[in-house]
């Protein structure tokens, strides 16, 4: 019994804490997303020779905006959580608290760190905020600074990289690599799915296809080129199944095997990721000389990476640009950046991290099937495929499904939202895909 009453003191305690999180200033919340998101987008932009210390300077200048806005946003919903405004000196001792860590923070800041600690801020701040409204931040931030490194390319102030060594070079258009430009535009094109093309095929199959045109013949970036001709194609089943699903009475009886598959998604795509890597010469075999190079590249490269780091519970730092050569079935393989999000980040993260984010990820895919939003599992499942092949697959900055569990989503669905700390009851009558209702 005493230990039921401590949990249910638990539960009580964040639940009230998630409630007062929901009360906080919104567009603050947005402002400090639109800056987080901001900051990847200039680290990706190749800025020319002569702006590097000023964009040095304006890169840090945010950080710190972001890092102590986040601080004193936290500090008010505490306050407001436990009530402290009447109370000095637990009030000063929760601020002397904050200032403390987040000063430690900013000095020991790194972009591995920061972006743990920033996207379990935005995570849990997202409670009772908008999620059209978080996306549309995200996806004006986007086409904002693809628009300014695409001119920067054209005025001289960032430059056109191509592919070294290669026989379709291609173009970055101001970004600092062909296959960035096409990631970055694929997120782009995910958000305006989600926004403004669900059930609209038609447009759905033009823009992305029409892009993957540009994307291979220019740019030169063919996994993007394929994600971009499959993805219309999935689009349009999922929102088949996603209106015969809204068709079923509440009360009616459906297999939800397929709903269970669903949801595990993201521990299939590690399950998938660790057995290959794990299989270095078979990969290495069959795969190094074929098309699939440099998808099997990364399989083998993170099984290299296990050897030498092994599988850290916290997390174990390298050096991720030291070039090293190993021999695989007596091919001298080069070991450099390891681009895979699953590998680098069980190395640089841990397992424990590792663990937390995937189960994060089941959540948003049993919140979304819960919504009736397949939209967002469809997404999700796209961006672990990506998070294979490169690093910001795990971070919300570009997976944006992490922001959905716990903010207010306009859902068609009669299933209450309060299972989640903080969230209203009731969503309305409205689309699945976060739409206003008409």
């Amino acid at each position: 019994m005493e230990k039921n009453r401590v949990f249910q003191r638990i539960e009580e305690e964040v639940r009230s804490f998630f409630e007062e999180a929901g009360k906080a200033s919104e567009p603050i919340y947005l402002g400090l997303l639109t800056l987080y998101v901001a900051v990847f987008y200039i680290l990706k932009i190749a800025w020319a020779p002569g702006i590097d210390k000023a964009i040095e300077m304006l890169k840090y200048g945010i950080l710190g905006i972001v890092v102590w806005g986040a601080a004193a946003y936290l500090f008010f919903v505490i306050a407001a959580w436990k009530d402290l405004w009447k109370k000095n000196i637990p009030l000063l001792l929760t601020g002397a608290v904050l200032v403390a860590v987040t000063a430690f923070f900013s000095a020991k800041m790194s972009t591995n760190l920061y972006g743990v600690v920033m996207d379990c801020f935005f995570c849990l701040m997202a409670c009772r905020k908008d999620f059209r409204k978080m996306l549309k931040c995200m996806l004006g931030t986007g086409l904002i600074m693809l628009l300014i490194a695409g001119v920067g390319a054209v005025a001289g102030f960032t430059e056109d990289i191509q592919k070294p060594f290669n026989v379709s070079p291609g173009h970055s258009l101001g970004i600092n690599y062909p296959n960035t430009w096409g990631y970055l535009a694929f997120l782009v094109m995910l958000l305006a799915w989600y926004l403004f093309l669900r059930g609209k095929k038609i447009l759905t199959f033009l823009l992305f296809w029409s892009v993957s045109i540009f994307m291979y013949f220019y740019i030169s970036c063919r996994t993007i080129t394929g994600f971009s001709i499959v993805f219309p194609v999935c689009a349009v089943i999922v929102d088949f199944l996603e209106d015969r699903r809204k068709a079923v009475p509440e009360n009616g009886k459906e297999p939800w095997i397929i709903g269970r598959i669903v949801t595990v998604i993201p521990m299939i795509a590690f399950a998938v990721m660790m057995f290959l890597s794990l299989q270095v010469e078979w990969i290495h075999k069959h795969f190094y000389h074929t098309p699939l190079h440099n998808f099997a590249m990364r399989f083998v490269q993170g099984g290299l990476y296990f050897r030498t780091y092994g599988f850290p519970l916290v997390g174990n730092p390298y050096r991720a640009n030291q070039i090293t050569f190993i021999n695989v079935n007596d091919e001298f393989e080069k070991v450099g950046i390891l681009d895979s999000s699953f590998a680098a980040y069980i190395i640089m993260r841990g397992m424990l991290w590792m663990i937390c984010i995937l189960l994060w990820l089941c959540f948003v895919n049993w919140k979304a099937l819960k919504r009736r939003d397949f939209g967002i599992p469809l997404v999700g499942a796209f961006i672990l495929l990506f998070a294979m092949m490169e690093r910001p697959g795990l971070e919300m900055w570009y997976n944006f499904v992490m922001l959905y569990p716990l903010a207010k989503v306009l859902t068609g669905s009669a299933d209450s939202d309060n299972e989640v700390p903080g969230e209203p009851e009731g969503s309305g009558e409205a689309e699945a895909s976060g739409q206003p209702a008409n």
